[in-house]
């Protein structure tokens, strides 16, 4: 009786772990998660996340998959997206798994010049290719500084320096982010 016991316990262990193992490998694969860490003068730091996912909604939260919003603090380096139609703060972007996404940046407490900083392994991850038969094919950043239309290719290095510069609002932010799949061949 005591072996039963036992080999019924550990059944229902290895059912139990391996069923979480596959929800978890299952849920992992249609999203594409992207982080841009930023780092001011000072050291202070912080990250913002941009989510693709076949769970994914636009026009409201996905607290299940990190957007969640944040309250916006005066002391603390803060980077965040808004979300106009809501006024609401979120330092996660979630949408569709739809291969394209681009949206501003907003950021508060810093200290020139900053880093923004991302790894760009993750532009051909394999969720990109199964998903679009593509990696991305263009990352880019965009504000005052770095020329509009045109912008900082993230796709030739893993970073970029902001620094203070003598024209206009003298402000990295809003700071747009573009990013899309597609061929190489076909970068805008």
């Amino acid at each position: 009786m005591k072996n039963l016991r036992m080999i019924c316990g550990l059944s229902l262990f290895l059912i139990v772990f391996l069923g979480t193992e596959s929800i978890q490998a299952q849920d992992s694969s249609d999203t594409w998660t992207f982080y841009m860490a930023f780092e001011d003068a000072t050291g202070a730091r912080d990250t913002f996340w941009v989510v693709w996912s076949e769970q994914g909604h636009a026009g409201y939260a996905d607290p299940d998959l990190g957007e969640v919003q944040i309250e916006l603090d005066n002391t603390t380096f803060t980077v965040w997206k808004e979300q106009f139609e809501f006024g609401q703060y979120y330092d996660h972007y979630v949408s569709e798994l739809d291969g394209a996404t681009n949206f501003s940046l907003g950021a508060n407490n810093y200290v020139l010049p900053l880093t923004a900083s991302w790894d760009t392994s993750l532009f051909q991850a394999e969720i990109l290719h199964e998903v679009f038969g593509f990696g991305v094919n263009d990352a880019r950043l965009e504000n005052e500084y770095m020329p509009l239309e045109t912008g900082f290719n993230m796709l030739e290095t893993d970073h970029v320096e902001m620094p203070w510069f003598p024209w206009g609002s003298q402000s990295h932010f809003p700071l747009f982010v573009y990013i899309s799949c597609g061929p190489t061949d076909d970068v805008p």
